[in-house]
C-alpha cells in the first residue's frame, strides 16, 4: 500500500471522517509522519523546483490551492470551489517559499 501525497485529510471526501488525519495538510511531514505511524511501506510525494534553484514539496503547478499565499501577500486567498482569489503559478513567484505554509 502507497499513501498517495502521505497520510492527508481533507475538508470533503474519503479522509473527512477519520479524526486524526483530518486536518494534516497533503504533501507535509505530518502527512510523511501518518502514514509511518499507520505502517504504509510506501509515500509518494511531489517536487518541484523553484526560481532560486531550490526544491520544494508540493503537487500543484499554482499556489494558491495548499499555501496561504494570498494571505503573506495581502491578497484574497485562493478559493479552488470558486476558482476565486490569488493563485500564481510557482514560476512566476518570486517571493521566497519560506514564508509560505
Amino acid at each position: 500500500m502507497c499513501a498517495h501525497r502521505g497520510l492527508h485529510g481533507t475538508l470533503v471526501g474519503t479522509n473527512i471522517h477519520i479524526p486524526e488525519i483530518r486536518d494534516i495538510s497533503e504533501n507535509s511531514r505530518g502527512a510523511i509522519k501518518a502514514a509511518a505511524d499507520k505502517n504504509i511501506e510506501c509515500v509518494e510525494i511531489d517536487l518541484r523546483s523553484t526560481n532560486w534553484g531550490d526544491v520544494i514539496v508540493l503537487h500543484d503547478t499554482k499556489l494558491g490551492r495548499t499555501t496561504n499565499v494570498g494571505a503573506v501577500n495581502g491578497m484574497q486567498n485562493y478559493d479552488p470551489y470558486s476558482d476565486t482569489g490569488y493563485n500564481p503559478p510557482l514560476s512566476h513567484y518570486y517571493h521566497p517559499p519560506e514564508q509560505l505554509k
